[in-house]
């Protein structure tokens, strides 16, 4: 282990759950667990809502999924864009910080990230099948050799930059996506779109094939159930699992 390295209980490095302080009854920015993505840095709140519970955070802490299948789904963000830089959300989220003096908020994101912070959290769920938790408490035995908050700064600076540029061309890939639409709208929706002139008019049973196919579910203890409702802005939120007693196959 390099000098600059230190062995730490996860729970002396990251500060899990944080007081933050709001007014029941008041108004604050709210984060819901299907607001969070596996493949971005960031989450921001979808909506303001009255505060009756749940999580509580502050701007730059990073929200963990608790519960599977979002834990193992990779559901962890780290959260902006909160009105007065405060807000709250679902109850199955753990909220890390970094500790003052001790560990960076970036690189806590960054850590709790790290397959063998995910792992852990896996392997120590407890609770019925299919609502399984991890617990704060739980992190007390996971120890990490981790840098000194210097190292750690440069580290998640470095990282930074790469997912400045993964949001950046997300935001690009959004922007074609809309523009593609408006297209698709002005040509085949609009009764005043002209169509071009290599363009002819189709039936859509003309260009597609419906599928229905029966799979063999014997060797799976449960398998990803979808609903008209997983479906959201041309992706599948695949979350939702069932028992395969009574599905055909």
């Amino acid at each position: 282990m390099p000098d600059s390295w230190s062995t730490y209980n996860f729970l002396d490095f990251v500060d899990v759950n944080p007081t933050v302080s709001l007014k029941s009854g008041c108004s604050y920015s709210f984060v819901e667990m299907k607001d969070l993505s596996n493949d971005k840095k960031f989450v921001c709140p979808s909506t303001m809502r009255k505060l009756t519970g749940g999580a509580r955070f502050q701007e730059k802490d990073t929200l963990f999924a608790r519960i599977t299948p979002c834990l193992e789904n990779g559901k962890i963000c780290q959260v902006k864009s909160l009105q007065n830089n405060i807000g709250f959300g679902s109850t199955e989220f753990l909220v890390f910080r970094g500790k003052e003096n001790i560990s960076d908020s970036d690189f806590v994101f960054y850590l709790s990230r790290y397959p063998i912070v995910r792992k852990f959290a896996e392997q120590n769920m407890i609770g019925t099948s299919g609502r399984q938790r991890v617990a704060k408490d739980a992190f007390a035995n996971l120890e990490l050799e981790l840098p000194s908050l210097p190292i750690q700064q440069r580290i998640a600076s470095i990282l930074g930059v790469l997912d400045d540029k993964i949001e950046n061309n997300l935001a690009m890939n959004h922007t074609l996506e809309q523009m593609a639409m408006a297209y698709f709208n002005e040509y085949c929706t609009s009764k005043n779109g002209e169509l071009p002139d290599d363009w002819i008019e189709m039936k859509v049973g003309d260009l597609v094939e419906t599928v229905s196919l029966t799979y063999n579910f014997k060797n799976k203890a449960k398998v990803i159930f979808l609903n008209t409702s997983d479906i959201l802005d041309g992706f599948v939120l695949h979350e939702n699992y069932s028992e395969i007693k009574g599905l055909p196959g």
